[in-house]
C-alpha cells in the first residue's frame, strides 16, 4: 500500500512540477509580448512628429512585430488598434506625395486600417474610442476614393466599402444609431435616412 501512495504522491508533484513551468513559460510569453506592443506603441507614437521620417528598415520592424503579435497565443485586443494606426500611417505617407493621392497603396492602407479597426471594435464594442477612429478611418477612405481614384479601382473599392458598412452597423449598435432604453430593449435613434 505504501509504495501506491508514494507513486501517487510522485506523480501528483511531477503534475504540480508540469503546471508550474506552463504557468512560467506563459507568463514569459506574456511579458514578451507586452515588451514588443510597447516598442510598437512607441514607434507609433513617434510618428506624430511631422520632422521625423522612420526608415524602411523600421517600417518593416515594426510590420514584423505586429505580425507576430497577431499570431500569439493570446493576443492582446490593443494589437488591432495600432495594426489600423500603422496602416492609416502606411496611407499617410503613400498620399505625402500628390501624385500618389488616389493611388492603389494609399486605398490599400485605408482599407487594412479600416478592417483592423473593425476588428478592433468588435473585440471590445464598449470601447467608444475604438469606434470613433473607426469611423475616422471610413471617412479618410471615403476621401481618398472620392478624390480622384481610377473608375475601376473606385467602382471595386465602393463595393468593398457598402460590405464593410453593412458589417460595421450589423456588428456595432452605437454605430447603427441604436440605444439601450431603460427596460433593455434596443431603440433605433437614427432613420433609414439618415444612414
Amino acid at each position: 500500500m505504501t509504495s501506491f501512495h508514494t507513486l501517487l504522491r510522485r506523480a501528483l508533484y511531477l503534475s504540480l512540477i508540469g503546471l508550474c513551468l506552463a504557468g512560467a513559460g506563459f507568463a514569459f510569453d506574456l511579458v514578451r509580448q507586452d515588451i514588443l506592443l510597447n516598442q510598437v506603441l512607441a514607434q507609433l507614437t513617434f510618428y506624430q512628429d511631422d520632422e521625423y521620417l522612420p526608415s524602411p528598415e523600421s517600417k518593416q520592424k515594426v510590420r514584423d512585430q505586429l505580425a507576430e503579435l497577431s499570431h500569439a497565443g493570446w493576443v492582446n485586443p490593443d494589437v488591432k488598434v495600432y495594426e489600423a494606426s500603422f496602416q492609416s500611417w502606411q496611407r499617410y505617407w503613400a498620399m505625402s506625395d500628390e501624385a500618389f493621392q488616389a493611388s492603389e497603396a494609399a486605398v490599400t492602407f485605408a482599407r487594412r486600417a479600416m478592417q483592423s479597426q473593425l476588428e478592433a471594435v468588435v473585440e471590445r464594442p464598449a470601447h467608444f474610442w475604438n469606434a470613433e477612429m473607426l469611423v475616422m478611418y471610413i471617412d479618410e477612405y471615403r476621401t481618398i476614393m472620392r478624390d480622384g481614384a481610377e473608375d475601376s479601382l473606385l467602382e471595386a473599392q465602393q463595393a468593398a466599402d457598402r460590405s464593410m458598412s453593412g458589417l460595421l452597423i450589423a456588428r456595432t449598435p452605437v454605430l447603427a444609431g441604436e440605444s439601450v432604453t431603460d427596460d433593455g430593449s434596443q431603440a433605433n435613434r437614427i432613420s433609414e435616412n439618415e444612414r
